[in-house]
């Protein structure tokens, strides 16, 4: 009987053990341990612990612990580690598994940041903020915009005037609309559609008048001007423009060799209808 007693002791001994170890190694308990950790600066076993909860964690069951470990985890391993890589991974299983959490979100923000800065993976940041700029949520437009710089640097020059157009029409007159349409213009300018590329920046100017963006609009059509060497026209235009661009010294440089130009054809003229006359 007293080894009975013995048993049952040791049974309920045991069993009150593993329920102790089962509450202090709880998702909460153990999150805080991670905090402390890396109050304590100890970031090697910070990541690590975060690493344990986030294996370990079920996403559906212990979802708001699961979000904070990636979400961490992902943080020390960009911040403090220098591991890109190792954070766009965490970030990418974040996003895979819980898409429309907030924190995945602002996983998708930094994921598309580390692609395109750190890891020279232009298709991973683009990605990234195309579902930025269709989510809906606040800054949509300027993911939307990143986008679009992102098509223009890479000069898939029809990828970026989509992306602009599609900003236009969703915000217009958004506070990132009117770098879009200067961009849009910009498209045009470079490939050399001249035509195209004016209409896109007076756009800007009726969309947006005394404006900055409306500054920088007559500027570039007075670079188209002087692209087509029509010297009057860009000269007019570059003095509009210096009114209220945020670049005056700029302007003034471009000015100056519009006006040598212009000088230079004004010479030019007399002697040329006198060639004319004299044949």
């Amino acid at each position: 009987m007293r080894g009975l007693r013995r048993a049952v002791a040791g049974t309920l001994l045991l069993g009150a053990g593993l329920a102790w170890f089962v509450h202090e190694r709880a998702p909460a308990t153990r999150l805080a341990h991670a905090r402390d950790l890396v109050f304590e600066r100890r970031i090697p076993a910070a990541a690590a612990a975060y690493e344990a909860l986030a294996v370990t964690l079920d996403p559906v069951d212990d979802r708001e612990a699961w979000v904070e470990a990636h979400v961490r985890l992902g943080e020390l391993r960009q911040l403090e580690l220098d591991d890109p890589r190792g954070a766009a991974e965490v970030y990418r299983r974040l996003v895979a598994t819980a898409p429309e959490a907030e924190a995945s979100w602002i996983a998708r923000e930094r994921l598309a940041d580390l692609a395109r800065n750190r890891l020279n993976d232009t298709d991973e940041a683009v990605a990234q903020w195309q579902a930025l700029a269709l989510s809906g949520r606040p800054n949509a437009d300027r993911f939307a915009y990143r986008l679009a710089r992102a098509h223009f640097a890479a000069r898939d020059w029809e990828a970026a005037r989509e992306a602009c157009r599609a900003l236009a029409a969703r915000s217009p007159a958004g506070r990132w609309t009117g770098r879009a349409l200067l961009l849009l213009g910009s498209s045009f300018e470079i490939e050399g559609r001249y035509d195209e590329a004016i209409a896109a920046f007076e756009d800007v100017e009726a969309r947006f008048p005394g404006t900055e963006p409306a500054a920088r609009a007559r500027y570039q059509i007075g670079q188209v001007q002087a692209a087509r060497r029509d010297w009057e026209s860009a000269q007019a235009s570059l003095l509009q423009a210096l009114e209220v661009h945020p670049d005056p010294w700029r302007v003034q440089a471009d000015l100056a060799r519009v006006r040598r130009h212009l000088a230079e054809l004004r010479r030019m003229r007399p002697l040329a209808r006198a060639e004319a006359l004299s044949r």
